[in-house]
């Protein structure tokens, strides 16, 4: 059993010049207890320069894990993700949902930047993570890295 989920966005500022697209789109395959998360998106501009407080972000967990939350501010941001995750069984002392284990490689491309002016090409990250549903939301703790970045999280209630 799988299931997806998409969402686009475009607006158009014809008197500033520029528009603005947001597109994505998250999947789960689960076999047994094995579950296959994938997720890409895109956000950028068809026409014109996006103005500094429309530019897309990246870092934080599950979103180029191993830089701090939105660290990368570009102008054409395209990511992708894709992992595996095994389920451990029930959350402990009676709390719903389940314990999962997961490991996720993530890629990035960064049109024009905004920060880390100095880097170039692309990006890459890897995360390993344990957590679950509660019914406080999901929790994780997790730990991402990359070349030159080391990253640990404590997520409670958001994904």
């Amino acid at each position: 059993s799988g299931g997806w989920a998409a969402r686009l966005r475009y607006a158009s500022y014809p008197r500033q010049g520029y528009d603005k697209l947001t597109a994505s789109m998250q999947m789960a395959y689960k076999f047994g207890s094995f579950v296959l998360p994938a997720a890409a998106s895109y956000t950028g501009s068809l026409g014109g320069r996006l103005p500094d407080f429309e530019v897309g972000t990246l870092g934080g967990f599950l979103t180029m894990s191993a830089f701090a939350k939105n660290q990368y501010w570009g102008d054409r941001i395209l990511y992708g993700r894709i992992g595996a995750e095994r389920i451990l069984g029930k959350a402990p002392l009676g709390l719903s949902g389940d314990m999962r284990i997961g490991f996720a490689v993530e890629a990035a491309r960064i049109g024009q930047r905004f920060t880390e002016t100095q880097g170039k090409g692309n990006l890459r990250s890897s995360v390993l993570y344990l957590g679950g549903e509660t019914p406080f939301g999901p929790v994780y703790l997790g730990f991402g890295w990359a070349p030159g970045a080391r990253n640990m999280y404590l997520s409670m209630g958001l994904r």
